[in-house]
């Protein structure tokens, strides 16, 4: 453990020694303009590497306009600065205006594009950008862009470089500790979520087209601020400032460094910085050699310096709060949902002639079917039944061609976050876990969906906001124990079996403190000691009031656990009763039973 906690205290130590070089460096090199220079360009560099890890590497938008929105910060502090003759330091807040701005625009046009179509319309924007910029001569200056913009002052007097060099690692610093709060934040986690699955973020009432709009617009504006100290540093900004050549070292740095990192694109930065002043007299090599560097790490540590470490057995364990009581027989359940008789028995989830068609393939045929509260409904079936289709259908996955679905007895709309905002929670039939968060965050996500907490409180980290992510840490922490899986509450998610994840799942859903659950086949793969832990808390749900409905193939733990059965066969109800009732059916045992159990 204390080799692991050297290592990391030298690397941090490492990025402070480079960062911190101009201001001690005479000593080893006489160059002082050129290591201020040189150090000035790698910070800029890395605040919009962070932006790019924001957008990119948290929230998963392949993006290649950050460099656009360097430029359009530039512009707008070059345009201000030349035309009014203000302090360029004034400026700045307006060059992240402009670009969160035009963040804005770009991704209320294209936010329903994913994946490589997105990156595409973030290129065509970026590279209209630069043809804007070239073409709109009488603001931008043309070709040859914006010159002599004033150099930041101090009571008419001229800042000297190395004071501007430590306004910019300033803002460095503070740009770096609002990437690390938003990362570790209720925010940090519903973005991991959205870049992981969308669907599980739906499922949890997380709205994946808001938070990519929040990402992209808040990565846009921390890139308009780099954008601002570009044209400070320069004294100029020209075309050139936002095209592909620039997009590279910044795609270079940050998957050196690690993608979704805290400390990777400062990582990444340093180790590209050094690159470039190490084969700065190759002239026309040095595009061929840093796009070599960029393949070598892709291919030899394609989860960055940082990435690699974090999944190596080196990785220092994340410290987690102790419990603040022990857990008693009827769990953390029965101590935080209080159970409402007057609504137990009522009908609060119904599918009215529900029927969903594929083609000519009817799946699911004039469904009518009723939960209650306080009440373990299964339903079985043989495989192609259309219990999956009716789960969509039940959870706003999938519209029915004919027919309603009423919660509460008001019809609802094909609109997942509905459903889950409105106290449905949904296990998916294949494990929908977020694999790169840890097991204890899986939980915590499920928890944000009913205590949200203000992104601007995450970012100044105030008491409240601490003492309130400590108590979510214990609660979740607490239900993990009653599933029997706590001791994994600080290892990756990725790395749990099957049935740990199944039960991990559960946990996450029950976090949300449903009024519904819906289990699409959660006994699938758990041994018998988890089965057993499945079975107590699906008991411990149904005595808190919670309307349970239970899919499943195993039989046996559906006859077990359910008050009524519903059998699905070609699409159709069979039948809908008490279990000895479904278990005498001689319809039931020729269609699913074969012979009854």
């Amino acid at each position: 453990m204390k080799a692991r906690r050297a290592v990391i205290a030298l690397s941090l130590l490492a990025v402070t020694l480079f960062l911190l070089f101009p201001f001690f460096g005479g000593g080893i090199s006489t160059n002082t303009d050129f290591n201020t220079s040189v150090l000035s360009q790698a910070v800029i560099t890395a605040v919009i590497v962070i932006s790019l890890n924001l957008v990119m590497g948290v929230t998963g938008l392949l993006t290649l306009v950050q460099t656009g929105m360097l430029s359009v910060g530039g512009y707008a502090l070059g345009y201000v600065a030349l035309r009014h003759e203000v302090n360029p330091l004034y400026i700045i807040p307006i060059s992240m205006i402009a670009a969160a701005f035009l963040s804005w625009i770009l991704i209320l046009i294209s936010g329903r594009a994913m994946d490589l179509y997105f990156g595409l319309i973030t290129l065509a924007f970026s590279l209209a950008l630069v043809t804007i910029a070239q073409q709109w001569t009488p603001v931008t200056g043309g070709f040859i862009g914006m010159n002599n913009i004033p150099t930041p002052h101090v009571n008419g007097e001229r800042m000297p470089k190395v004071a501007v060099y430590a306004i910019f690692l300033a803002i460095l610093i503070v740009v770096f500790i609002v990437q690390r709060n938003l990362m570790l934040s209720p925010r940090g986690r519903a973005m991991e979520a959205v870049r992981i699955s969308p669907a599980t973020a739906q499922s949890l009432s997380i709205s994946p087209r808001k938070i990519r709009t929040f990402a992209f617009v808040f990565g846009g504006a921390i890139a308009g601020l780099g954008g601002a100290m570009y044209a400070i540093n320069l004294r100029s900004i020209s075309p050139a400032a936002g095209g592909l050549s620039s997009s590279l070292v910044l795609f270079i740095a940050l998957f050196l460094g690690g993608l979704g990192t805290v400390i990777g694109p400062l990582i990444g930065v340093m180790l590209l910085t050094i690159t470039q002043v190490a084969i700065r007299g190759q002239g026309p090599y040095q595009d061929l050699i840093l796009g070599l560097l960029l393949l070598l790490s892709m291919f030899t540590i394609p989860l960055g310096v940082v990435g690699s470490w974090n999944k190596s057995r080196f990785a220092i364990p994340r410290k987690l709060p102790e419990l603040a009581h022990e857990i008693h027989a009827d769990g953390i359940l029965l101590e935080k949902q209080k159970i409402n008789e007057s609504n137990r028995g009522n009908v609060v989830l119904e599918s009215d002639a529900v029927s969903r068609n594929f083609g000519g393939v009817n799946a699911v045929s004039d469904v009518n079917f009723k939960l209650t509260a306080g009440q373990v409904h299964g339903i079985i079936g043989p495989n192609g039944a259309g219990k999956s289709t009716l789960v969509n259908c039940l959870t706003g996955f999938d519209t029915p061609n004919s027919g309603n679905v009423l919660l509460r007895g008001k019809k609802m709309p094909a609109d997942p976050i509905a459903f889950a905002t409105s106290g449905v929670a949904r296990v998916f039939q294949i494990p929908h876990v977020l694999d790169n968060l840890s097991v204890i965050d899986n939980v915590l996500v499920g928890i944000d969906s009913r205590k949200p907490t203000s992104w601007l409180a995450a970012l100044i980290r105030l008491p409240k906001f601490r003492k309130a992510e400590a108590k979510k840490r214990n609660e979740a922490l607490r239900l993990l124990s009653e599933a029997g899986i706590a001791d994994l509450a600080a290892k990756p998610a990725s790395i749990c079996s099957h049935g740990q994840k199944r039960l991990l799942e559960i946990v996450r859903a029950v976090a949300t403190h449903p009024d519904i659950l819906i289990l699409d086949e959660p006994a699938t793969g758990l041994t018998g000691t988890e089965l057993t832990m499945l079975s107590t808390l699906i008991s411990n749900l149904r005595g808190t009031g919670v309307a349970v409905l239970l899919i499943e193939h195993n039989v046996d733990f559906v006859f077990q656990l359910s008050d009524q059965i519903t059998v699905l066969h070609l699409g159709k109800v069979l039948i809908s009763a008490a279990p000895a009732e479904v278990r005498a059916s001689k319809a039931v045992q020729d269609a699913y039973l074969v012979g009854g159990r």
